[in-house]
């Protein structure tokens, strides 16, 4: 280079790659003017450098930062943002600077600014309006125990709501009525958020009630004396062990009879047992425990039943022997200060469960189910005695051909006078679940066969049936889940009389257990098109329990989608409309309780266009074992809706959650999570896929994701372009949470994809791109 001359190099940058080949030689002279110039363009994939640095002779020259964005190809603003928003509140006008930073000599090929007008708030919301509306959760009733004394009628149960509000934990709930029906319930025990009721039992007489239950396996017990309007205080049976099965009788001089199951040691082994023991103070003061049971004979001795006759006192249980479950009997002549050795009662099977009725006139009946141990049939079964439990008959079957599967459990009672009866559940060769009672009038000698109490011919489950007998007649009671009477199919407790030693049964009639407990509204999305606003959420009671039940209370919790749309900016909205309702709700599980992290996953979406709108949710199949995404439609803005359907895969692996959906003319998109799990791998996979006739058919699933676990999608549709974004972890072998970007200007047919921001270290959170 000579004189004046000048010269110009252009040097291509690579990440990564240094070039020190290019020089520029001029002599020992005085350089006027030197100067360099960055410039960036796109690469073959069409993708502009982004956070640049470049180092000349030790000199750092840097293109980087929060709002750089790529050179050559700006699109952020100085906040990072694609776009902002520059406000002006006085009607005077003002001035406001936003902020965008361009290289010198830049070019702005493309650039939009929107001018929209707005009502001046005042800085205070607007009253909320309430989307959702009152639904009937119902609640569990379970566990009866019934009593019978003259025209009056005492029961207890156990029920998840406590007559105010519906809970997770059990109360003991009391009801008594007469000839003219069933009073109002009220509740013998606070909810306790800490541990569990179970087992309510309810025996006596109108002068005197005894109502007891288990306290997570302590024995707790209340009485009453002027029927049930007041009780004692609860008072605690003190025991050192814990208590798993229990029962209790009051004989004629009032005192109390408790038999026990516990795991407890006598020094040298543990295993366990049954006692027994009385008390003749109300409960003040108890006898020292009789162990009546015998390990020797049984190692493992369970769910004890008592009856009484004057000082004779009758235990039957369940003992496990070294072959099969075993029905045991023992008595006592001395009031249950001693008992004999105890008599095996089954010859065969596995016995289930057992119970206990007894006379004045010596006779005693042992009843209980078995089920064989080659054909796993089950039936019901007794034993009579006629002279105090000393010896017993051959054992009569009770059941029948049409007692196909039979309940373990069942209870007997009896009037006094030879009229013995047992009652059991089962499940007919119809499929269909009935009540069924039989009598003995000669004491056991001879049974008829099993009346069917329940009356109903449907496939509504009925068990766990109690009876309570006298001399004026029968009452029977049941866990139901019949909905006929407008109770939806939560289990609820009914009873049924005779007054013809059981021959024929009153209608069957609910005790008091079905309350009204609001259900939960909760997981809205919005969406709007044309003069309508469209509300889609998941409730988890029933909309409409007496015309048209959708199946969702407290049994069938699966909570179901509610939509609901409003044609005046919210201001009121239509009746709600269940949109899950199909031949397998209650099958499903479309509710959740969840920590916020997790509501996502199971929130429903919903998206319009015209007079079309979109419901996308996440179901699971109990039937199929996994999580699917299920899809409705309907055309006429919401009026009716078609039957939805499965848009995820059958795949037996894969659980899809946390659904997103938009729409455009008639073209709908979705979005949602599929966890795969292939042996000892899992991968966490966004899919996307597509509609172009507003949901009649679909294009096959397409993962946009790549590697890492990735987590919840938000999706949306602007200048002819798709977008999806969510949050991700360990993308590309790291250990920071990040924040990923895709976008298709083809309907979906292509996408790239691209990370648009990295936590700062593994310590840092970035959760949840909307």
């Amino acid at each position: 280079m000579d004189g004046n001359d000048s010269d110009t190099a252009i040097l291509y940058l690579e990440k990564d790659i240094v070039n020190d080949e290019t020089k520029i030689e001029f002599p020992n002279a005085e350089v006027l003017s030197a100067s360099y110039a960055v410039s960036g363009g796109a690469d073959q994939d069409g993708n502009y450098p982004e956070d640049i640095s470049i180092t000349i002779s030790g000199n750092t020259w840097k293109y980087s930062g929060e709002g750089y964005g790529a050179l050559g190809y700006q699109e952020s603003f100085s906040s990072g943002a694609a776009s902002s928003a520059a406000i002006f509140s006085d009607s005077s006008g003002g001035e406001t600077t936003v902020e965008m930073y361009l290289p010198v000599n830049a070019t702005i090929t493309d650039a939009e600014v929107t001018l929209e007008g707005l009502t001046k708030g005042n800085g205070d919301l607007d009253d909320y309006r309430l989307v959702s509306e009152n639904t009937n959760e119902g609640s569990h009733s379970l566990s009866p125990s019934i009593l019978k004394d003259g025209s009056d009628q005492f029961i207890v149960w156990l029920d998840n709501g406590d007559l105010e509000d519906k809970d997770t934990y059990y109360s003991v709930l009391f009801n008594s009525g007469d000839n003219s029906g069933w009073d109002t319930p009220t509740s013998l025990t606070p909810q306790d958020s800490l541990y569990s009721y179970e087992s309510p039992l309810i025996v006596g007489n109108s002068d005197f009630l005894l109502a007891g239950w288990l306290y997570s396996g302590t024995l707790q017990y209340t009485y009453s004396t002027n029927g049930g309007n007041t009780w004692s205080t609860i008072d605690d049976f003190d025991y050192d062990y814990y208590i798993y099965f229990y029962d209790f009788e009051l004989d004629d001089n009032g005192n109390f009879h408790l038999v026990w199951s516990s795991y407890t040691s006598d020094g040298s082994e543990s295993d366990y047992r049954v006692f027994h023991s009385y008390s003749d103070d109300n409960g003040a003061s108890w006898s020292a425990e009789t162990e009546v049971s015998d390990s020797s004979l049984a190692s493992s001795n369970t769910s004890p039943k008592v009856s009484f006759t004057s000082d004779d006192v009758y235990v039957g249980w369940i003992g496990a022997t070294a072959s099969n479950a075993v029905a045991f009997f023992a008595s006592s002549s001395d009031g249950g200060d001693s008992f004999n050795t105890p008599n095996q009662i089954s010859n065969s099977g596995d016995a289930g469960s057992v119970d206990i009725s007894s006379d004045s006139s010596s006779n005693v009946i042992f009843s209980w189910t078995e089920r064989d141990s080659d054909s796993g049939s089950a039936s019901v079964k007794a034993r009579s005695s006629s002279n105090s439990g000393s010896t017993f008959n051959t054992e009569i079957t009770l059941t029948g051909a049409e007692d196909v599967t039979v309940d373990s459990n069942l209870h007997s009672g009896t009037d006094g006078s030879s009229n013995y009866f047992v009652t059991w559940t089962r499940q007919d060769s119809s499929d269909y679940y009935d009540v069924m009672v039989a009598r003995s009038a000669n004491a056991g000698t001879t049974w008829n066969s099993g009346v069917e109490v329940d009356g109903y011919d449907d496939e509504s489950q009925r068990v766990y049936s109690s009876i309570s007998v006298d001399a004026s007649g029968l009452i029977v009671s049941w866990i139901d889940l019949y909905d006929g009477d407008g109770a939806s199919s939560d289990p609820d407790i009914f009873g049924s009389k005779s007054n013809d030693d059981g021959s024929t049964w009153s209608d069957p009639v609910e005790v008091g257990s079905e309350q009204y407990y609001e259900g939960d509204s909760s997981a809205i999305a919005l969406s709007h098109s044309g003069s309508y606003i469209y509300a889609v959420y998941v409730d988890t009671g029933d909309a409409d329990p007496n015309g048209d039940s959708n199946g969702n209370d407290a049994m069938n919790n699966d909570g179901d989608i509610f939509f609901k749309r409003s044609s005046d900016d919210g201001e009121s909205w239509s009746d709600a409309i269940v949109i899950s309702k199909g031949e397998d709700d209650g099958r499903s599980y479309e509710t959740f309780d969840y920590p916020s992290y997790y509501y996502s996953y199971y929130s429903p979406d919903v998206a319009s266009s015209g007079n079309y709108v979109y419901v996308i949710w996440s179901d699971y199949s109990y039937d199929d074992a996994q999580y699917q995404i299920k899809f409705a439609s309907s055309s006429n803005s919401g009026s009716s809706w078609n039957d939805p359907i499965i848009l995820s895969t059958s795949d037996s692996t894969t659980d899809s959650l946390a659904p997103a959906i938009v729409a455009e003319g008639n073209n709908v998109y979705t979005a949602w999570r599929d966890t795969v799990s292939s042996g000892t791998t899992i991968t966490y996979d966004i899919v996307v896929k597509s509609s172009d006739n507003n949901g009649d058919t679909w294009s096959s699933q397409t993962s946009i994701s790549g590697d890492g676990t990735n987590y919840i999608p938000e999706m949306d549709y602007t200048n002819d372009r798709l977008h999806v974004t969510w949050h991700a972890y360990a993308k590309n072998g790291g250990s920071s949470y990040s924040i990923e970007y895709a976008y298709s200007d083809d309907s979906g047919d292509s996408w790239d994809a691209k990370t648009a921001y990295v936590s700062g270290s593994s310590g840092d959170f970035s959760w949840f791109p909307d």
